[in-house]
């Protein structure tokens, strides 16, 4: 390929190609060159170059993992890695191996959603690439080819904290429940005289 200024100045990328050219007797006598011009071919290339960049910056930088899985849930495509996994080497994998053994069958339920055309929400703890437990959250939207299911994008969220700091809401409006129950027995707890000076207050429970 090479690179020409026309007479306006403004670039053109051509490719050249060229041959022999030969006499009745098959003797070289010069060559022939073919000038063909690639300017659009180039310029549309260079935009996807520039775009995929583009969508690329703006996947990594979000705090969700981006995955694009095909229709069985193989990975085809995944924003960053997970524990020690690169991106290269989650490629290929399928997302029902990060699930707990008793737990794949709702990724199952999930894909197959995905593969009747409808978007799909999912919570469940999972296990990473370095064995730990963790809660995840997966939003999965079917993509279509020409009308035909051809895989999913998945938007794959750590909500670990989130669900560590609803438990720990939990255990604490439990303890202010049993508290409270305690407080309104002892209120309840009749207190009975029996002589001057003298009270009994009844044991309950």
């Amino acid at each position: 390929d090479v690179r020409n200024l026309r007479k306006d100045g403004s670039l053109v990328e051509t490719q050249v190609a060229a041959f022999p050219l030969l006499d009745a007797q098959g003797q070289l006598v010069g060559a022939g060159i073919i000038l063909h011009d690639i300017t659009e071919r180039k310029q549309a290339e260079e935009a996807r170059r520039q775009a995929e960049a583009e969508y690329r910056l703006l996947v990594e930088s979000l705090p969700d993992t981006i995955i694009r899985t095909d229709v069985d849930g193989n990975i085809q495509f995944i924003s960053r890695g997970i524990g020690p996994l690169n991106p290269a080497q989650l490629v290929g994998m399928n997302v029902e191996q990060f699930a707990l053994p008793d737990r794949r069958g709702a990724v199952r339920a999930l894909l197959a959603k995905n593969r009747a055309g409808e978007p799909a929400y999912h919570e469940d703890e999972v296990i990473d690439a370095e064995g730990h437990q963790e809660w995840h959250s997966e939003y999965s939207m079917p993509i279509a080819e020409n009308g035909r299911v051809t895989g999913a994008i998945v938007i794959y969220s750590n909500i670990t904290e989130r669900k560590q700091a609803e438990a720990e809401r939990a255990r604490l409006q439990q303890q202010v429940i049993e508290a409270q129950r305690r407080s309104l027995q002892e209120l309840s707890t009749p207190i009975i005289p029996v002589m001057d000076r003298i009270i009994v207050m009844p044991l309950i429970g």
